[in-house]
C-alpha cells in the first residue's frame, strides 16, 4: 500500500494460469471482475477503515483489442484508489495492466 495524492493505492497482482481462462481460451470476465471487485473494495476500506460493500458499478470497459492478448503466464496488475469519498458512500476506480514477464510490455486491459 502506498500512498498517492492521500489516499491509499492499493495493487493486487496475479500470475494468469489455465484455471483463469473461458472455453474460448481468454480470461474469464467473471474472473477478472471479482479481482477487480477485492481490489476497490481493499482500497475503499483503507480508506475508512471499515467494512465496505459493493453496491453498484457505474462503468467498466474493456479494450477488445487489449483483452483478447492477455495469456497464460502473464502478471495483471490491479490498482485501486479512492477517487472520491462521501457520507456514506465511495467511488473507487480500478486500473488493470498486464505485463508480459518475458519482455516487460505493458498494455491496459
Amino acid at each position: 500500500v502506498a500512498a498517492g495524492q492521500g489516499l491509499p493505492v492499493v495493487t493486487v497482482t496475479k500470475i494468469i494460469d489455465h484455471s483463469h481462462l473461458n472455453a474460448d481460451g481468454m480470461l474469464s470476465l467473471s474472473t477478472l471482475l471479482k479481482w477487480m471487485d477485492i481490489t476497490a473494495c481493499l482500497a475503499a476500506e483503507l480508506h475508512c477503515r471499515k467494512m465496505s460493500v459493493t453496491i453498484s458499478m457505474d462503468e467498466v470497459s474493456f479494450p477488445a483489442e487489449e483483452y483478447g492478448k492477455v495469456a497464460v503466464g502473464q502478471a495483471l496488475l490491479l490498482r485501486g484508489q479512492v477517487n472520491n469519498a462521501f457520507n456514506t458512500s465511495m467511488e473507487v476506480g480500478v486500473l488493470v495492466t498486464s505485463e508480459a514477464l518475458g519482455t516487460g510490455a505493458t498494455a491496459t486491459v
